[in-house]
């Protein structure tokens, strides 16, 4: 189904890469945006971290359906999510989902921010080169959506020359329509936009500022079913997905292969694969032979803390990077969506969060913008804010957004996205929840 082709985790490159640019979702060839560096990494035992926190932390886009999304009760969903927490129960350890810019994933397995990243990853050599993988869980393929249904059927790159084409920023796609049809000269430079979510890239494609989307088969299939746009083209490329983690990080590599073998054998990816993917059996393409490995997972006990490294990866790198974590709301608090405040029509409010800057780049001309939602009022009437820098890697910054609550009763959630001078997202995301009751009287 859906296919990044060479991986959504990484930028400079085009996830080709910066430490971002090189890992597409499926179908997507990028650089995950973070800055065109290559990482020295140290062997580590991050498995034994993982044993003594008892936490797998995972980094993930949750922007991607049916591979990853938040449900109607506002908490990770989607097969990727679903495979992940069935890898914890065969590891004996429970699994935390940090939700980062799928720019920023590769800058936060290079901070230790989380200990893996998932997301509809597809392995390109360009990502190899600065990340190691699991086996592969599951191999796809792309597609092209448009608006207009008096487009021809798209066979081949070439037949995407002549047309506006949106593509998330850092995918495998980005990277080959730029290798494929720019740099041949068959495409002009200004016909390829990237965007920071595909969702929105949809959005342009619907009230035609663009022609063609084109992303993983999965994807386009849920956002066709929506209706507006449809499928004029799949099968272009074939992506492999996998995990990806820091390098040297080789005895959890070696625990998440045991896990995704047992999982393959007692028939839970294909479960999986049937309840979100919709695919039968029969229609999942085959995956790569995998050479089973050696060891079985260790029971999880206390490690003692000299055994520890305290940096999953050792990095010197030629370029700073970009990574922001969460640390606290300072106003209007959700509780992850179980209690969000509530507010009367058209009231107006300020949100507040507490972020801290935990990469190595100084933050100087950097911004907070609107990601998404889960209604076309989630934006709260809420406008980009620039950060007052220079803001120092350690130092933790109080964001604040001046938002309206929508007229209609309903409840909302919106994501605010961090994002460089260069204008990358990367970082967590952080949200405003909140319930409108009533509606203004005419």
């Amino acid at each position: 189904m859906a296919i990044r082709m060479y991986l959504r985790i990484f930028l400079l490159l085009s996830f080709v890469c910066s430490v971002s640019a090189c890992v597409p979702r499926a179908g997507t060839v990028v650089t995950l945006a973070t800055p065109a560096q290559t990482p020295t990494s140290t062997p580590i035992d991050l498995w034994q971290q993982v044993q003594k926190r008892g936490t797998l932390v995972v980094g993930t886009s949750v922007d991607y359906p049916p591979f990853e999304y938040y449900n109607q009760n506002f908490t990770f969903d989607g097969f990727d999510m679903a495979l992940m927490r069935e890898i914890g129960k065969a590891l004996g350890v429970k699994v935390e989902f940090k939700d980062i810019a799928f720019d920023g994933l590769a800058a936060a397995l290079a901070v230790n921010q989380i200990d893996v990243a998932i997301g509809a990853i597809s392995v390109v050599p360009e990502r190899e080169q600065i990340l190691s993988f699991s086996q592969v869980y599951y191999v796809g393929e792309d597609a092209v959506l448009a608006a207009n249904r008096s487009m021809p059927p798209v066979h081949t790159y070439k037949d995407l020359a002549n047309f506006t084409v949106a593509v998330q920023k850092g995918s495998v796609y980005a990277s080959l329509l730029q290798e494929q049809l720019i740099d041949t000269g068959l495409m002009k430079p200004k016909a390829l936009l990237t965007y920071s979510s595909v969702e929105r890239a949809i959005i342009d494609l619907k009230r035609g500022a663009v022609a063609l989307v084109l992303l993983d088969l999965g994807p386009a299939q849920n956002f066709a079913k929506q209706g507006q746009v449809a499928v004029v083209g799949q099968g272009l490329t074939r992506a492999r997905y996998a995990i990806a983690l820091p390098k040297g990080a080789e005895t959890l590599r070696t625990q998440l292969n045991y896990a995704l073998n047992t999982l393959q054998a007692r028939g839970v990816v294909s479960t999986l694969t049937q309840k979100y993917l919709k695919l039968k059996p029969n229609e999942v393409q085959p995956l790569p032979t995998a050479t089973p490995p050696t060891a079985v997972p260790v029971t999880t006990t206390a490690v003692a803390s000299t055994t520890v490294p305290t940096a999953a990866v050792q990095a010197q790198p030629s370029a700073c990077i970009d990574a922001m974590a969460y640390v606290a709301d300072l106003t209007y608090d959700d509780q992850n969506m179980t209690q969000p405040p509530i507010f009367a029509p058209g009231q107006a409010f300020r949100k507040g969060w507490r972020v801290r800057n935990i990469g190595s780049c100084v933050w100087q001309g950097y911004s907070l913008t609107f990601a998404g939602g889960n209604a076309p009022t989630a934006a709260l009437g809420g406008h980009p804010v620039t950060i007052k820098g220079p803001i120092q890697p350690g130092a933790t910054y109080d964001l604040y957004v001046d938002l309206v609550a929508p007229l209609a009763s309903g409840i909302y959630q919106g994501a605010w996205q961090m994002h460089n001078d260069q204008g990358t997202p990367f970082g967590e995301r952080v949200w405003v929840g909140i319930t409108v009751l009533g509606r203004l009287s005419p």
